[in-house]
């Protein structure tokens, strides 16, 4: 079971403690709390926290109402307010020495109860009241974009508050029923909501637009409704707008997530935890919603991806297997691919000779699924094309070829090319290899006119024509320099920061890139096809054609600028908002000239990230899922 923690506005200390309330035995069970009661959890919760109290009879009455006085004590002792010295509120029916005159006094005196003449502390407490009670003592804001047809003005706008923050929901003929009484078990629902954002309703997101890989890729059979099907063999250009601050909502704790992070059109979270040997998915709220179970020294190094029935894909590797596992026998394979149904359970699995250590699973047109296995110290890896029911259909071993493992991941372009680290097809027919510009942990990133984009790990921007000819290379942070090989003969040498993160892509076709020096790029790339360029050339052959940034005019879409630290991974927002996250666990937030709008340190490095339909970033690194973004 993994911890979940959330971040809390203002809370600190809830106590539901009335007139009538005695201590109960220190037990988190009650004989009227049956296992299956829509409240339990919340109930519990706020037991086990020592906040709420049952009776000396083991019981909890969770039908009997709450009252005016009984919800001003709970909201003094929730937000910790000095009840000493308050002004006299000057109430007819709650005189000085009246017992509950101090707590009523401090939330009359901290605007969260009002002065009406009559305090009414016996009345018995409304939905309403508790709108406006909650929204005051926990500064809770938003708007509800549905109908609600039974309140007006102030009210409306707290009932709002409330049901766009998860807080409450509003029925379904959109009435929220102020006048109704509140009862013990629903007052400690709302108080666990506002206490704990994991506690709120799961608000399921909703695309209203399909998911666009972009428009030189081959539209592969992922689930385009899904919020974000795959972290690879896309441009990253969200169809969302995300967030202009980093306020964090929620975070969910791992012990070793890799690979990247992918979320369903309802807004679940899938994310790998290697060490924990878990393929987890997650609420919206960052609650779990499940997580399927791997034998001990599986890891996960993939990201899961969905496909048009909402099955999940991931790679997982057994090379440091010493046992069998569920998968296979020792030393019979080395990798596989999982097939799970939305559920979390398992459709099926294919294995591998080599383990797949980076190289996501991407889908083409007819659903088929191309993986990569092999490491970077590995001599040859195999490339497997996989149908949707588990049947390997071809593979590829590169160790002919002067290949090593396969660990970034393939591409496919709309005309039937593949990109798979460093090596060409058309369709399944194999092209040739491509070294001279070449990626090393960079997977690719596929133009509108169908050129390939990766970085090298000699600090440069690599645009390949699908079918394996150079186009030309950009020397981003780089030196040139000449080198006597030991038969005397010279050769140029271009040497860089290393580039491990891949490229994005916007719709404005603006390239954006970072390298392990914490520099990033942002290029313009009809800038670089029409800057002027030198061609090398060996043996009377043409190699490519090179030119270096500082060539590139600098302006509001050619710029550099420095992060914290080695990016690891980047994505585009809808308005262009450009989010980058760093191995030092730096998540920052740019302007399409450059220009900084945050940056939030987090708790270890950035993996992998994602803009919701909410508008909030879901950033995945090392040990944590978060949630940033307030609306």
């Amino acid at each position: 079971m993994k911890k979940l923690t959330m971040r809390m506005i203002v809370v600190l200390v809830l106590g539901f403690l009335v007139s009538s309330f005695t201590t109960a035995q220190a037990s988190t069970r009650f004989i009227d709390v049956p296992e299956n009661y829509w409240a339990k959890m919340e109930i519990e919760y706020l037991v086990d926290t020592e906040i709420i109290k049952g009776y000396s009879d083991g019981t909890f009455k969770p039908e009997r109402l709450v009252t005016r006085l009984q919800a001003a004590i709970m909201v003094v002792r929730a937000l910790q307010l000095d009840t000493t010295n308050r002004p006299d509120p000057g109430f007819l029916d709650m005189k000085k020495g009246q017992y509950g005159y101090e707590y009523v006094a401090a939330v009359t005196d901290s605007s969260i109860f009002s002065f009406k003449g009559k305090f009414n502390p016996n009345q018995t407490l409304t939905r309403g009241e508790m709108a406006g009670i909650l929204v005051k003592a926990f500064e809770v804001k938003g708007s509800y974009d549905g109908k609600i047809s039974d309140v007006s003005g102030e009210l409306l706008s707290y009932v709002s508050a409330l049901a766009s923050t998860g807080i409450t929901k509003i029925y379904a003929d959109h009435t929220f029923k102020p006048n109704d009484p509140i009862k013990r078990s629903s007052f400690a629902v709302f108080f666990a909501r506002a206490k704990d954002p994991s506690f709120r309703v799961v608000n399921e997101m909703k695309a209203t637009t399909e998911f666009l890989q972009g428009e030189g890729y081959l539209k592969g059979k992922y689930d385009l409704m899904a919020i974000q099907p795959t972290s690879s063999n896309w441009t990253r250009q969200s169809r969302f707008v995300g967030p202009e601050n980093s306020t964090v909502n929620w975070t969910f704790d791992g012990y070793g997530f890799h690979g990247g992070l992918s979320m369903g059109r309802d807004g679940t979270i899938y994310v790998g935890d290697s060490l924990a040997r878990q393929i987890i998915a997650l609420h919206p709220n960052g609650r779990e919603k499940w997580a399927y179970l791997l034998d001990d020294e599986v890891e996960i190094w993939t990201s899961p991806v969905i496909a048009e029935d909402g099955t999940i894909y991931v790679g997982v590797s057994l090379q440091f297997a010493t046992k069998d596992t569920s998968i296979c026998k020792l030393n019979t394979c080395k990798g596989a691919l999982l097939a799970l149904n939305p559920d979390g359970t398992l459709k099926w699995q294919a294995t591998f000779a080599k383990d797949i250590s980076g190289s996501h699973p991407v889908i083409d047109d007819k659903g088929n699924i191309y993986v990569g296995t092999g490491n970077y110290f590995d001599e040859g890896g195999i490339l497997y094309a996989i149908d949707s029911a588990g049947k390997i259909l071809w593979n590829f071993d590169t160790l002919n070829y002067g290949g090593e493992g396969i660990y970034t991941s393939p591409a496919l372009t709309k005309s039937g090319y593949m990109f798979a680290h460093n090596l060409y097809f058309k369709e399944r027919n194999f092209l040739k290899p491509y070294y001279m510009t070449q990626t090393s942990f960079s997977s690719p990133a596929i133009g509108s006119d169908e050129t390939i984009y990766f970085g090298t790990y000699t600090g440069l921007l690599g645009a390949m024509n699908p079918n394996g000819t150079p186009k030309w290379r950009l020397r981003l942070n780089t030196t040139v320099s000449d080198y006597t090989q030991d038969d005397g003969s010279t050769v140029i040498v271009t040497s860089g920061a290393n580039i491990s993160a891949s490229p994005v892509i916007s719709e404005k076709g603006i390239l954006y890139i970072g390298d392990e020096e914490g520099n990033l790029f942002s290029i313009k790339l009809k800038d670089v096809e029409n800057a002027p360029k030198y061609e090398e050339t060996f043996n009377g052959e043409k190699l490519y054609d090179e030119l270096a940034f500082s060539d590139i005019t600098k302006n509001d879409e050619n710029w550099i600028v420095k992060t914290g630290g080695w990016i690891t991974s980047a994505l585009i927002g809808k308005d262009g908002t450009i989010y980058a996250g760093d191995m030092e666990g730096n998540m920052n937030a740019y302007r399409p000239d450059g220009s900084s709008i945050f940056s939030e340190k987090l708790n270890s490095g950035v993996i992998d990230m994602a803009i919701g339909s909410d508008g909030k970033l879901y950033v995945l690194t090392t040990y944590a899922v978060y949630s940033l973004g307030s609306n």
